[in-house]
Order: C-alpha cells, then sequence, then structure tokens
C-alpha cells in the first residue's frame, strides 16, 4: 500500500508522533524525568478517581440488589430464600414441572400461593435444575429513576432472569413501575412471587394503574399453588 492510500487523519497521527518522539529526544534528563514523574502522578491521579466512582457505584448498587447476575443453577439457597427455614426433603407438586417449562422456554411466570405455601423454595428447585441464566434479584426499595442503574451484564450471551420475590410487596414502593419497564426494554425475562387472592388483587390493582397488566404484558404463565400438608413436606 502507498503513502498515498494513507488517510488524512492516519497521516497526522503518524507526523504528530514522529514531532511528540523529536522533542521528547531532545530534552535533558532532567527534564525527561520530570515529565515522566508528571505522567506518572497525573495517571495514578486519574485511576484514584476511577476507583472512587466504582466503589460509589457499588455501594449504590447494593442497595438496589441483593444479587447481581449469578449463574442460576450454580445459586445459594440462602440467597433466595434468605433466612427461612430449610428442609433437605423438597416435596415435589404438578407446578413445579410447569415452572421448570416457563423457564426452559424463556417465558416469564409468576407463583401464586398462600403465605409459607412453598413458592420460593419452587423457584429455588426450579432454578437449580433450568437451563443458565444470569439471575438478578432487585431489592423492595423506592426507586429513584434519574439515578437508577442497572449492573453490567458480562456474560451479555446468556439469558437473563430477574427474580422478585413477595411481588406484592414491591407494587407498594415508589416508582416501582420502573423496574418493569426496565426489563422489557432490556429484554429481561421474569420469575416472581406473590400471595394469592387478596394480596394478588391489590397489587393487580396497582399495577393497573401504573398501566401494566400481570396477565396479559408482563407474565406469560400464572401459576397458583396451594399449601402443602405437614405430613407431605416431612415426608
Amino acid at each position: 500500500m502507498s503513502n498515498t492510500s494513507l488517510s488524512s487523519p492516519v497521516q497526522e497521527i503518524i507526523e504528530y508522533g514522529s514531532q511528540l518522539s523529536s522533542i521528547y529526544s531532545n530534552l535533558s534528563v532532567g527534564e525527561k524525568l520530570t515529565l515522566l514523574v508528571t505522567l506518572l502522578l497525573a495517571i495514578i491521579g486519574a485511576s484514584y478517581t476511577l476507583y472512587k466512582e466504582y466503589q460509589k457505584q457499588q455501594r449504590k448498587l447494593r442497595g438496589l440488589f441483593n444479587l447481581t447476575w449469578k449463574n442460576s443453577t450454580s445459586i445459594e439457597k440462602d440467597e433466595i430464600l434468605g433466612s427461612r427455614p430449610f428442609n433437605e426433603y423438597y416435596f415435589v407438586r404438578p407446578e413445579d414441572e410447569k415452572v421448570r417449562d416457563c423457564l426452559k422456554d424463556e417465558k416469564s411466570v409468576l407463583i401464586l400461593g398462600p403465605p409459607l405455601g412453598g413458592k420460593t423454595r419452587m423457584v429455588y428447585e426450579a432454578l437449580r435444575k433450568s437451563k443458565k441464566y444470569d439471575l438478578i434479584i432487585p431489592r423492595s426499595t423506592d426507586i429513584d429513576i434519574e439515578s437508577f442503574i442497572l449492573p453490567m451484564q458480562l456474560k451479555f450471551w446468556k439469558p437473563r432472569l430477574m427474580f422478585i420475590d413477595d411481588l406484592h410487596r414491591f407494587a407498594e414502593q415508589q416508582n416501582f413501575e420502573y423496574l418493569f419497564e426496565i426489563c422489557r426494554k432490556k429484554k429481561i425475562n421474569l420469575i416472581a412471587t406473590c400471595r394469592s387472592e387478596i394480596e394478588y388483587n391489590k397489587t393487580k390493582k396497582r399495577m393497573l394503574d401504573k398501566n401494566l397488566d400481570l396477565e396479559t404484558e408482563l407474565f406469560g404463565e400464572i401459576i397458583e399453588i396451594n399449601e402443602i400438608s405437614g405430613a407431605q413436606g416431612k415426608k
């Protein structure tokens, strides 16, 4: 390739680099040392600023999310269940297969049931046996739309899944609807739990007031479970 075929910006960069090299070679040892120290201090200062910004962002993310982008099949029980009691035995219900099918088909799913009915445990068991999603779990807290950030997903090729435990509590938070708008824009699937009957009806109304329809827009499947008996849970 001839020099005439090089673009003008490339030629300018080459010429500028040549000029800098010439200037540097004509400096005295003391001047070179001063220049290097100045550059080093500038790099240290910029690195420190970036580090402080990174720490600030991490603190903010910890205030917004309990978990950020972790392989769903390697999830720990306390990351899903929190401080709930855990029994090694798990009673499998027909609804378990439906939840796993939703995850397999990348379909958002909402699990309804009574308090302590096993909704969250069902999610945990389904995630352990599902395809490998990148999982994120938001905190139930007010959202400041202006400053809200979604953490970067490094494994961008993996399907994304957001777990919302106790949807009825999320629907009580300020600007909660913004979280669902983000999911729709970013194509993040949802798996959520919600108390049935009265709490679900209240949640559905709150979301409709925000122009969000649980049954036709957000979730492709709504599965309701009943409380299992003591005998079934301890088999």
